[in-house]
């Protein structure tokens, strides 16, 4: 509580969580039982309200690179939590460098291949994506960068295909209206800033004197 107070803002990244009295790294391989463990972990997280931003949420197909019945489970539970406590669910670009780099893709039901194809990836998931697209949960891309030739590169451009692929209801969309806005409000700052010290200035050629008044700007011969 004393941190909310404090920050802008938190975000939950769920790299751990306890398993037999020790804390497991979400990129060990994980069995149905520990991804259910991680789940709850993460609904508990959501539902105290404290964080804005819950990021790669699912990063659980790291260890667990099937997609099953207990995968949409989990999926549909993370959704739930973060609707209700009005979170918002990244799309991790750099959950698609790592994934690439290392070839780790999801084997879908009735596969025993691993499924290497544009936006197969253990994370990002399309199939957890797919279960957000049919509901109004808040989804963000970010580059994750952690390099700065990382910022808004090819895999951040492929997390944004694959927003726009299933049409899922971007947080960006509001920020660049925020943008648009600020960038309006503030030209019209300058046009009144110059055109103020325009007046003022042939106020000064023409010998005027200059009033600021309450209601507005008012002048008249010396």
């Amino acid at each position: 509580p004393q941190l909310t107070e404090k920050l802008d803002y938190m975000n939950l990244g769920q790299h751990y969580f306890k398993y037999e009295g020790k804390y497991l790294s979400i990129y060990s391989q994980l069995s149905s039982e520990m991804l259910e463990i991680y789940c709850n972990t993460v609904v508990e997280a959501l539902n105290t309200g404290y964080f804005k931003i819950f990021a790669h949420p699912d990063i659980f197909n790291w260890g667990y690179p099937f997609w099953d019945d207990e995968c949409v489970n989990v999926t549909k539970r993370i959704i739930e939590a973060a609707i209700n406590n009005n979170v918002i669910l990244e799309i991790n670009a750099n959950g698609i460098r790592n994934c690439e780099k290392s070839y780790r893709y999801i084997t879908l039901p009735n596969s025993e291949n691993k499924k290497k194809e544009i936006h197969s990836w253990a994370y990002p998931n399309i199939e957890f994506f797919k279960l957000c697209a049919e509901t109004n949960v808040l989804v963000m891309v970010n580059d994750d960068a952690h390099d700065p030739m990382h910022i808004h590169d090819d895999e951040t451009l492929k997390a944004y295909e694959l927003a726009e692929k299933l049409g899922l209801n971007l947080v960006n969309n509001a920020t660049i209206n925020n943008v648009l806005n600020y960038i309006i409000g503030f030209l019209i700052g300058v046009v009144v800033f110059f055109t103020l010290e325009y007046i003022i200035n042939e106020a000064k050629i023409k010998k005027l004197k200059i009033y600021f008044l309450d209601t507005g700007l008012c002048s008249y011969l010396a």
